[in-house]
C-alpha cells in the first residue's frame, strides 16, 4: 500500500493499526468506520493514516488482507505438521470453527463477501482469500486420496471447494443465528459433512 516516495513502515509499527481496523469493523460495521475512529482507536494521528495508507477504503482493504491471510498462514502450519490426513482434516476444522475467533472471522468475510458484489477490488481479494483457503485443504485432501485414507467421488480440487463453500455457509449462519442449533453444534456438523465429501473418517459424535 506505500506509495512513491512514502517511508516503508514495518508490520510491527502498523500492526496496531490493522488489529483497530479489525476491532471496529466488527463491532460497528466497516462503512462505519472512519480514519478519526481508527486513529482514536490504535492511539495514532489520521495524518499517519493518510501517509502510510492514502485513503481510508485502501486501510480497510489491507487490514481485512492481513487478518484473513493469517487464519490461512495458522491453517498452512496446521497442513505442514505430521498427522495422518484425517487428523489434519479434523484440526483444521476446528481451526476454522473456532469459537474464540468464529463471529469475529465470520463477519470481516461475510461483509466483504457482501462488499464484493459493487467493488472489483473486493472481488478480487475475495478470490485471493478463496484460493488461499481452498489450495490448504487441497493439498491435505490431495494427501489423503494418495494414501487411500480419503475416497471423495470428485476431485481434490472439487473436495476442498465444497468444504470451503460450507465453511461460508455456517459463517453466514454464525452472524443470522439458526433456531434450535445450540452452540458449538457447528463443530459437528462441519466434521459430518467434511466425513461425507471425502468418504473418510467415523461418524461425528
Amino acid at each position: 500500500m506505500d506509495r512513491r516516495g512514502r517511508p516503508r513502515a514495518t508490520p510491527e509499527h502498523l500492526e496496531p493499526v490493522l488489529h483497530a481496523v479489525i476491532r471496529l469493523s466488527v463491532t460497528r460495521g466497516a462503512a462505519a468506520v472512519s480514519f478519526r475512529d481508527i486513529a482514536d482507536e490504535a492511539g495514532v494521528s489520521v495524518g499517519m493514516l493518510q501517509h502510510h495508507f492514502g485513503t481510508r477504503a485502501a486501510l480497510l482493504e489491507r487490514a481485512h488482507e492481513w487478518y484473513l491471510l493469517g487464519v490461512t498462514e495458522h491453517m498452512r502450519g496446521i497442513a505442514r505438521e505430521d498427522l495422518p490426513p484425517w487428523e489434519k482434516l479434523l484440526k483444521l476444522c476446528v481451526r476454522v470453527s473456532s469459537r474464540e475467533d468464529r463471529a469475529q472471522r465470520a463477519s470481516i468475510w461475510v461483509e466483504l463477501l457482501a462488499q464484493s458484489a459493487r467493488d472489483a477490488s473486493m472481488r478480487a481479494l475475495v478470490g485471493r482469500i478463496n484460493r488461499e483457503w481452498s489450495s490448504v485443504l487441497e493439498e491435505v485432501i490431495d494427501a489423503g486420496v494418495h494414501s487411500g485414507d480419503f475416497r471423495p467421488s470428485g476431485t481434490a480440487r472439487v473436495a476442498a471447494q465444497l468444504l470451503v463453500t460450507f465453511v461460508d455457509g455456517l459463517d453466514v449462519a454464525e452472524l443470522t443465528g439458526v433456531a434450535g442449533e445450540p452452540p458449538g453444534s457447528w463443530d459437528g456438523m462441519l466434521f459430518e459433512v467434511a466425513r461425507m465429501i471425502l468418504g473418510a473418517g467415523p461418524a461425528a459424535a
